[in-house]
């Protein structure tokens, strides 16, 4: 018998733009697959299939420079963006700014399930600040005693590595605030011989 198929569990139509035209797309959500179709009636087959294990991050879309107005009265602010392992962004414009929020919630609460490394406890991809001065992105991995962080999510060991941190040397975790002049959601992990790691979800 074939496999059952997955139970569909949010879809609905969104905007995105392509060489400078505004186009209505559906995207449906089933397990770990986004779906992108033409309409909510296509029943061929997608037009793109996403899995949610090559996605970095889902978050906000920033609001763009000018606001583009259609017969749905979208003003911009509805907007999110999917970051792909491949370093493509896809960006869709809802309807409505709870639509948004709802697939930034559903496609995020996906991406906390996905694990890369057998080994692992707790994958994810944070921004890290580097040593010369700016936010590079990291995917890191916590594993027993340690923390690895990668360029890229599902690197072989010892290919992309950046670095290896291990909890026996953090001294410290503490969390940034806005008064602190750093990024929002920002933890800083200090090591005993003076050095810092800081990581912005």
């Amino acid at each position: 018998a074939p496999p059952a198929r997955e139970q569909l569990e949010w879809e609905g139509d969104v905007w995105r733009e392509r060489q400078g035209q505004i186009h209505r797309e559906h995207l449906r959500l089933q397990g770990h697959v986004l779906e992108v179709r033409r309409s909510a009636k296509d029943t061929s087959k997608p037009i793109k299939q996403i899995s949610v294990a090559d996605m970095l991050s889902v978050a906000p879309a920033p609001l763009p420079s000018k606001p583009r107005l259609s017969k749905t009265t979208r003003q911009g602010g509805n907007g999110f963006v999917i970051t792909l392992s491949d370093g493509r962004q896809l960006v869709y414009e809802t309807s409505t700014r709870l639509e948004c929020e709802l697939w930034i919630l559903l496609l995020t609460d996906r991406l906390r399930g996905v694990l890369h490394y057998a080994d692992s406890v707790r994958e994810g991809m944070l921004v890290k600040y580097s040593s010369s001065g700016v936010w590079v992105p990291r995917w890191f991995v916590l594993r027993g005693g340690s923390l690895v962080y990668y360029a890229l999510p599902g690197a072989q060991e010892g290919s992309l590595k950046e670095r290896s941190l291990r909890a026996s040397d953090v001294t410290s975790v503490s969390v940034c605030t806005a008064e602190d002049g750093k990024r929002q959601n920002c933890l800083t992990l200090e090591f005993f011989r003076g050095k810092r790691v800081g990581d912005g979800a």
